[in-house]
């Protein structure tokens, strides 16, 4: 998983910074969305950290396998 240093430089929207981003919560996924599709995925928690608070955050290396569920 991304060390909680590589996690707060993409909640700080770091450029530097191009981590996978995860949302849990539906609302911010439909807002924050671009192209108006909200895709869920499947991701092993060994995998994650704790991104944003606020909008539920997560974020994973790029090597972390990402299973795509569905597309809405």
């Amino acid at each position: 998983p991304p060390t909680d240093e590589e996690a707060k430089k993409q909640v700080g929207e770091d450029t530097a910074s191009s981590l996978p981003e995860f949302t849990t919560q539906t609302n911010i996924a439909e807002n924050f969305g671009t192209g108006k599709f909200v895709a869920a995925f499947a991701v092993q928690r060994k995998y994650l950290t704790k991104g944003s608070g606020s909008e539920g955050g997560w974020v994973t290396k790029h090597a972390a396998p990402v299973k795509l569920l569905a597309v809405k």
